[in-house]
């Protein structure tokens, strides 16, 4: 790929070019390692030019030739590869191979389009030591990242580099091991099976459980770490941005479904024992994004389609940091749990008692674990007869289903820790409509799922059913930029769309920006916000134009019957009732979003003050003022500690209670908007030189770093083992932050909670509390639960609410019933029952007591 004038040294950070990059090199990792456990490696070819590769590589590094030492290649030496020698030595082999068609028998060619070699600079993994395992102290230049994160972190080496190590430790027989020791174990858990008469199967491969260490507390940690690296980086290697398209997709016609890697990688290679993908090489953990979503990108090049689309059985266990040294990018991190292949239908269960969050009961009896499993049935049978290979799309594999019944904050779906039966991935709306009609014959619950990044229960499966994967709906449908809006598949992530919108050439963006890894569904389903909040308002204002819908009965409609305009009075507002409804009335496909243009100007500011109130003084002046703010951050002094020590952005701050500003507008706005908040923070006990201005674009990002790395700055600072953080919002007004923050700090010190930290949306009073706590001691758990609780209540008696952006979900049922009066949970309930009168729709989430539908 050609990149002109491109400085690597100056580039900024690309979050969803990176995610896109990380998922290609998770897959070839994960692929590989499954290779060598089903093929004995001394006899498998990688490439087409595997003896080329093999005679030049030994001629040009004789000091790996199989004649002077056959183990010279069992380790890489990482300092002679990184060094100005070696890099040019290694620089001139790769360019050998630009234009060679080197495309491997087992890698998914997903840029196809770039280079006739696509993957020959493509970065991957390569073990430091063939001898053991993917571990997250065996990959390529692990050691050499600094101790606080070392164990979370790897990195890439192109995949030229890898070939030709892997071809000569195949050759050699010194990746024969791994082969060997599958074998092993597999007969071991045949005879163990048959001699229990279980159904249940454990992954050969757990033992790179290591490499994910307790991820459901931080899924998108190190996201910014990169940076420090650039200068590793061969950025003249990067591949280009690619389009968001596929069937239905701008511009490009119908493309054809292609199949998730694992079918295509494998198909020739070796026959597949049954119809799902193979044991996984790798981890324990639950991500909160990305893993059960690690997403599952179509990518479209110049008119060549490939596709790195995951299988649904596909084991996204390698918690990888993965771009950070050999491409310069950000860590990102994919894991799931271990599998155990095994079908847990739910119970039927009869009505009995009180529901409660604790001890759900349904109102009604769901199907039985037969009429589950007929259910499983059909949806393969469906697939079928698309012509698709139903085990692309259905998988009951315990990998996939685990992470569903665990987030981040330690919701469960039950004491039991129930889980969906079925995970489905589906393509379009006529795929949702007919998964929710094989519900609806076999009564059968339906969970939404897609980005995974919520944090109150949302996505899990408290009565069992179908977890219904949106994640493969990421396809723009149309682009309308004279009107300022874009059709989109309700799958996409937001950071895709804006992406996307910068790609064709124009200034306009998707405004709401929550957690990296949201998609537009899951932002509908909870009502979402952002730091934007202040300039651009939230989910419930006019950001969705229309909707497509699919209600619990199949039907299809429409929330503004496809029309686009900016405005409209013609009957009431449906939309409105599906944003915030998380998934409980129907489920949205497509949305109409609309954009707003980008601002002129990056610039940003911080300033440090003497305490909370201060801090919240200066921005009610700055509000009242009517100057153009498009972001106002609260850091409390915990917070700012944490990102110091962490040292995530290269840089420290004034640990004291400090706002951070982003300013839009002109020239002239933004001196405006300057001048006000040196006044105002001034006035209220900030020292005029702690007022820190930068409009210059790369030094405006370096101050913002700060905010963007707090809620892994509190995660990299709080290790131990078993320490995970919860993570919990609320709201109130402005005027009441102080003192909610104020008696809000009381209690985490009371509590024995000294590591909270705080981080709030001040411009519009939402607050976030980042408590660290020890999941594995059930006092503290207690402790950290009631502490959630008084933190809900203290917001509500401040004329707030229990949860400003995050929604309901499972975690803060109690407290809707609280805040909202009881004539309004009836009408919400009345709503809820006209639409979905078998309560198949994400239950157990949002409502205080479930609609109880047999007996009305």
């Amino acid at each position: 790929m050609s990149t002109g004038t491109f400085d690597a040294n100056k580039a900024q950070n690309l979050p969803e070019i990176e995610k896109q990059m990380a998922v290609r090199c998770v897959e070839h990792a994960q692929t590989y390692w499954n290779l060598l456990e089903k093929i004995k490696p001394s006899s498998l070819r990688l490439t087409k030019l595997d003896d080329e590769m093999y005679e030049d590589f030994q001629a040009t590094f004789p000091e790996f030739a199989e004649s002077a030492d056959p183990k010279s290649v069992l380790k890489v030496d990482e300092e002679a590869m990184k060094s100005p020698a070696g890099k040019e030595k290694w620089r001139v082999f790769i360019n050998k191979y630009e234009n060679k068609g080197c495309k491997t028998d087992f890698v998914p060619i997903c840029l196809s389009a770039l280079s006739p070699v696509a993957d020959y600079n493509f970065g991957t993994l390569i073990r430091t030591d063939a001898s053991d395992e993917y571990t997250q102290f065996n990959t390529t230049f692990a050691d050499k990242l600094p101790s606080a994160i070392r164990a979370d972190q790897q990195c890439t080496v192109t995949r030229l580099q890898f070939y030709v190590y892997e071809i000569a430790r195949c050759r050699r027989g010194l990746n024969d091991w791994v082969y060997e020791k599958a074998q092993k174990e597999a007969a071991k858990e045949k005879a163990k099976k048959a001699a229990s008469g279980s159904n249940s199967s454990t992954s050969v491969s757990s033992r790179l459980a290591g490499l994910c260490v307790d991820l459901q507390r931080h899924t998108f940690w190190w996201w910014h770490m990169g940076k420090g690296k650039r200068e590793e980086a061969d950025a003249e290697h990067g591949p280009d941005l690619p389009n968001v398209g596929g069937r239905e997709a701008v511009g490009g016609g119908a493309e054809p479904r292609t199949q998730p890697a694992h079918r295509r990688h494998h198909g020739h290679l070796t026959e597949q024992p049954e119809p799902r993908c193979p044991s996984t090489p790798a981890t324990s953990s639950t991500r909160r994004l990305l893993t059960t979503s690690a997403p599952r990108h179509n990518v479209t090049t110049g008119g060549a389609s490939g596709s790195a689309s995951a299988s649904p059985g596909s084991y996204r266990n390698l918690a990888l940091g993965l771009l950070a040294v050999g491409l310069g990018a950000n860590a990102y991190y994919l894991s799931q749990r271990d599998s155990q292949l095994q079908l847990d239908g739910p119970k039927a269960v009869v009505p009995s008692g009180e529901y409660s969050y604790s001890n759900p009961q349904l109102p009604f009896e769901y199907g039985s674990k037969q009429d589950f499993e007929a259910a499983i049935e059909e949806l393969k049978a469906y697939f079928t007869s698309q012509g698709e290979a139903w085990d692309d799309f259905v998988t009951t594999d315990d990998d996939e289903l685990e992470r569903r019944g665990l987030d981040e904050n330690g919701h469960r779906s039950s004491s039991e820790g129930t889980k969906p039966s079925v995970a489905v991935y589906v393509r379009d709306t006529p795929d949702v409509q007919q998964v929710i009609r094989i519900a609806n014959k076999y009564r059968m619950p339906i969970v939404p799922f897609s980005g995974g990044t919520s944090l109150e229960g949302h996505y899990i499966a408290p009565f069992a059913g179908i977890s219904i994967d949106m994640s493969r709906m990421d396809k723009v449908i149309a682009f309308h930029p004279a009107d300022g809006d874009i059709v989109v598949q309700a799958g996409i992530g937001w950071e895709t769309v804006n992406q996307y919108c910068a790609k064709n050439g124009n200034q306009l963006f998707f405004p709401l920006d929550p957690g990296p890894g949201a998609t537009i569904g899951g932002m509908i389903g909870t009502g979402c916000s952002g730091t934007n909040a202040v300039r651009y308002g939230t989910a419930r204002g006019e950001h969705f134009l229309d909707m497509k819908v699919v209600l619990a009965n199949g039907e299809i409609i429409s929330t503004r019957g496809g029309g686009r305009a900016r405005k409209s009075s013609a009957g009431f507002d449906i939309g409105k009732i599906i944003v915030g409804a998380e998934g409980t009335l129907g489920i949205v496909t497509e949305v109409t979003l609309r954009l707003a243009p980008k601002m002129p100007s990056d610039a940003v500011a911080v300033a440090s003050f003497p305490n909370v109130e201060a801090a919240s003084q200066t921005v009610n002046e700055i509000l009242l003022s009517g100057v153009p703010v498009q972001c106002i951050e609260l850091l409390d002094y915990k917070m700012i500690q944490s990102i110091n020590e962490s040292n995530l952005c290269g840089r420290r701050y004034d640990e004291k209670d400090s706002l951070f500003f982003k300013l839009s507008g002109g020239e002239a706005a933004v001196a405006e908007a300057k001048e006000a908040i040196t006044r105002a923070s001034v006035k209220f006990g900030a020292r005029r030189e702690s007022v820190e201005f930068e409009t210059d674009k790369e030094r405006a990002a370096k101050i913002w770093e700060g905010r963007k790395a707090a809620l892994w700055a509190v995660a990299a600072t709080n290790e131990a083992p078993g320490v995970k953080v919860w993570t919990t919002d609320v709201c109130v007004p402005i005027s009441a932050l102080p003192r909610l923050v104020r008696e809000s700090q009381k209690d985490f010190q009371e509590s024995g909670l000294t590591g909270t930290a705080i981080v709030g949306h001040a411009g519009d009073g939402n607050f976030h509390a980042l408590i660290p706590f020890n999941a594995s001691d059930p006092k503290e758990l207690q402790t950290t639960t009631e502490v959630v609780g008084r933190l809900c209540e203290r917001a509500q008696k401040l004329q707030g609410t229990c949860t400003g952006e995050h929604g309901v979900g499972m975690g803060k049922i109690e407290y809707l019933e609280k805040e909202l009066p009881a004539a309004t949970i009836r009408v919400m309930k009345a709503i809820k029952l006209a639409l979905d009168p078998n309560n198949l729709l994400n239950p157990g989430k949002l409502y205080p007591h479930p609609t109880a539908a047999a007996s009305s």
